[in-house]
């Protein structure tokens, strides 16, 4: 290819007019402002997601503790309390606002 081919290749590239318009300013800032209040909850309910976290490791170890002391009827109340008030807590906490 020479110069000429090569020039005329360019001019018929820079003609192509791509059909994707520029995205709008009220987009931009829309997501922008999506990402900041993700960020925000992100950061709001950390320590909620830890204590939850940490309840069910806690649970998780009474309840071997009494297994391993008392009978299974006192364990099974135990795990279906406990399944009952972490489930309580996480459709509390986890709500979308």
């Amino acid at each position: 290819m020479d110069d000429a081919e090569f020039q005329g290749w360019m001019r018929r590239v820079a003609a192509v007019q791509l059909d994707t318009p520029p995205v709008s300013a009220n987009a931009i800032w829309w997501r922008a402002e999506l990402r900041r209040r993700l960020i925000a909850e992100a950061r709001a309910t950390r320590p909620i997601r830890i204590f939850d976290g940490t309840a069910a490791i806690v649970c998780a170890l009474v309840a071997g503790i009494l297994l391993a002391g008392v009978g299974t009827i006192e364990v099974a109340i135990f795990a279906v309390t406990t399944a009952a008030i972490l489930a309580g807590v996480r459709a509390t906490v986890l709500k979308k606002v």
